[in-house]
């Protein structure tokens, strides 16, 4: 079957298993420092108001995964304390990371998702979509850990109620040590894909994107040289000329093209909080405005909901929203970890324009 029929087929597939999802556009990649720190930064673009929070989940929480039919599956308690963000109010964990500083992140991977088909004499080792990440942050601590533990999970297909679907998703894994792996369900298996260019977006499957990326083998942060067409000498125009022919939509294909490229152009900083702010920086190129993304003439739009950056060295988590651009920040390290039920911190504050006028300098 050639790659063409294969995607179709896995369109047909995918849309019979996980049903309609709404629009999604997030892009996620991390920079490594020079004194091995790694900074994370994640946008999470959605067309209904997903409810997120921050949520600290100290050690020793107890699950029982949600199974389409109403009935429990895997039980396991968290062996570490973990900090991201939530969505509807859950104590699951969107994107964030636990105490030994590994990252996980859901990304959503309409049309593509297939999980495994539910199986009540399977269900003591099956989790909902929505609970992969915690599950992970849970439980390990490396990248090389989930790999050797992933195959013995199973995902499968329980709605969300915020959301009324089971949300076809994509995970994205990162680890202290600047090790990362994408993980996909394809054919009801979980499929890990190593991810050498540091970066994620959403559908089609990773190792096409991988494949894509050399569609643009000719673009380069080095300035084009002149050259004479006949008689007739040419010269850029401007700064940037390498890179004619970076795809500018918002698109998933051409946002991994654009990540890929400027996450690995940046050059290697001295230190986590230089990559951190270089993070930031970039990351702001993806952002989405309400308005730029509308579905089928409806009124419901596409956009920023936040931003999260992490420093997995240090262990903070900073973040921003669409009506607050503010970054703060929440430092695991002054949060108590050891017991207790999940908690939740509010991230819908307005905007702060401080006043700086009576600074003025004589």
């Amino acid at each position: 079957m050639n790659s063409f029929l294969s995607i179709i087929t896995a369109l047909i597939i995918a849309v019979t298993v996980c049903g309609p999802s709404p629009s999604t556009a997030c892009t996620g990649f991390y920079l490594q420092a020079k004194d091995g720190g790694v900074a994370y930064a994640r946008s999470n673009e959605f067309t209904a108001d997903l409810k997120a929070n921050i949520v600290v989940i100290p050690r020793g929480n107890s699950y029982n995964a949600q199974m389409p039919d109403g009935g429990t599956g895997l039980a396991w308690k968290n062996q570490y304390a973990m900090v991201g963000m939530n969505i509807f109010g859950l104590p699951y964990i969107h994107d964030g990371f636990n105490e030994r500083g590994l990252q996980v992140g859901l990304f959503f991977f309409p049309d593509f998702a297939e999980y495994a088909s539910y199986d009540k004499k399977h269900a003591k080792n099956s989790v909902a979509p929505f609970e992969f990440a915690t599950w992970l942050l849970s439980n390990f601590a490396t990248v090389e850990e989930v790999k050797k533990h992933v195959k013995d999970i199973r995902i499968v297909p329980t709605v969300l109620k915020g959301l009324g679907i089971s949300p076809p998703l994509h995970t994205f894994v990162v680890d202290s040590t600047g090790q990362s792996i994408v993980i996909e369900p394809i054919n009801g298996e979980l499929v890990v894909h190593d991810n050498p260019v540091h970066v994620i977006t959403n559908s089609p499957t990773f190792d096409w994107h991988l494949t894509n990326l050399r569609q643009y083998i000719n673009l380069s942060n080095h300035e084009t040289k002149p050259i004479k067409l006949g008689a007739f000498p040419l010269e850029k125009l401007g700064s940037g000329s390498g890179m004619r022919g970076l795809p500018g939509d918002i698109t998933p294909p051409s946002r991994f093209i654009r990540a890929a490229y400027y996450a690995n152009m940046i050059p290697e900083q001295d230190t986590v909080e230089q990559s951190l702010n270089s993070a930031m920086r970039l990351l702001g190129s993806f952002f989405i405005t309400k308005g730029m993304v509308i579905e089928n003439e409806k009124p419901s739009e596409e956009f920023v909901q936040w931003q999260i950056f992490t420093d997995l060295k240090n262990k903070r988590l900073y973040f921003n929203t669409y009506d607050n651009l503010n970054v703060r920040m929440v430092d695991m390290e002054k949060l108590k970890l050891d017991s207790g039920p999940f908690k939740m911190i509010q991230i819908r504050e307005p905007q702060v324009f401080p006043d700086i006028s009576s600074q003025i300098m004589n």
